[in-house]
């Protein structure tokens, strides 16, 4: 498959995965080589947008399975205490159980294609990155030490402040009242 035909299938699949039926889906995924050389930029850009595009359809699956158990819920035939059903003259829902779980199980493949979509991880950029972080953790750890003995050593010189100032204090309460009694 050449590289412009891939962009293009790249650029479809990512533009609006939610609006085709998980079998079309699919199989255009399985047309694409999502392992082709690609500048890192641009890899990691669609990495963002693959990922967004995943907690779009995170919250899909959510909403489904949320309607999903909340019809079955609302549609559930009464049941009298004694454990015989009780007939009533109800009205048809709307979606059938079946319809409702084949809603969660076509966002949940198309979350699964989005998922597979994503560049294999632990790459140079992954591992850069975390380097970085290690480093930028242990540099906040390190300034976090000195503010620390900083901080204390400003604690135990207004501790020693306060003991004088209290000390005044009642020197001069005693001497207050010493010439108060005369």
């Amino acid at each position: 498959m050449s590289s412009s035909s891939d962009s293009e299938l790249r650029a479809r699949v990512l533009a609006d995965p939610a609006s085709m039926p998980p079998g079309a889906y699919a199989q255009l995924l399985d047309g694409l080589n999502l392992h082709a050389p690609l500048d890192m930029a641009r890899d990691e850009q669609m990495a963002v947008d693959v990922v967004t595009q995943l907690q779009e359809q995170l919250e899909l699956i959510g909403k489904h399975a949320y309607n999903f158990v909340g019809s079955l819920t609302r549609d559930a035939p009464p049941v009298a205490a004694d454990g015989t059903p009780v007939e009533t003259a109800g009205a048809v829902p709307a979606y059938t159980p079946a319809d409702l779980a084949a809603q969660v199980v076509g966002a949940s493949q198309r979350f699964d294609a989005l998922a597979s979509s994503l560049p294999p991880g632990g790459g140079s950029s992954a591992v850069r990155a975390s380097d970085a972080s290690d480093a930028g953790i242990a540099a906040l750890m390190a300034e976090n030490e000195s503010l620390g003995r900083e901080l204390q050593r400003e604690l135990s010189e207004a501790e020693g402040v306060l003991a004088s100032v209290r000390a005044r204090f009642v020197d001069e309460a005693d001497n207050m009242s010493k010439n108060v009694h005369r």
